[in-house]
């Protein structure tokens, strides 16, 4: 949860470098895949993207802590401003771009790139300086607060 967390004084000193540390990581997310495909998209946040990808790869990626680095993927999408459509196979699974994302993908013939910035792990690392963790992911710390995966199944009711 976002604040000065429930951590006691001597675990936030002992904490502190590693956090900051862990929060400049989380600024910058890049990610390579190698496999045929074609396409542009820019990111301007989950909210706001231009471009269509089509193609199929296999990739690792560094996506912030909290998402999957592994791409196994064939898959179509096109997008603009908050609408996005996907066709893709179930290969495996794709990555999912973080929501406050700026950067841009290029797919072109052999291999996919993505390279983007997150203003809001800036803000977090910056303010984070403070003790203050605007994103509730400094150490120690429980399951992220925050939507970075699929919804979470619900439970069978009982017969």
């Amino acid at each position: 949860m976002a604040g000065f967390g429930s951590a006691s004084l001597g675990e936030r000193l002992l904490l502190y470098v590693p956090n900051r540390l862990l929060d400049l990581l989380d600024v910058l997310h890049l990610g390579y895949g190698v496999g045929p495909g074609l396409g542009v998209e820019f990111h301007f946040t989950r909210h706001g993207r231009l471009g269509a990808v089509a193609g199929g790869d296999v990739g690792l990626a560094w996506l912030g802590r909290w998402t999957s680095p592994v791409e196994c993927a064939a898959y179509a999408r096109a997008s603009l401003g908050t609408r996005e459509t996907i066709a893709e196979s179930s290969l495996g699974e794709r990555w999912r771009y973080p929501r406050w994302d700026v950067g841009y993908s290029v797919f072109a013939l052999v291999g996919v790139a993505y390279a983007a910035i997150a203003p809001d792990e800036i803000v977090d690392f910056l303010v984070g300086f403070s003790t203050y963790d605007t994103k509730g992911d400094d150490l120690p710390l429980g399951p992220p607060p925050w939507d970075v995966g699929e919804p979470t199944p619900t439970r069978p009711r009982p017969r």
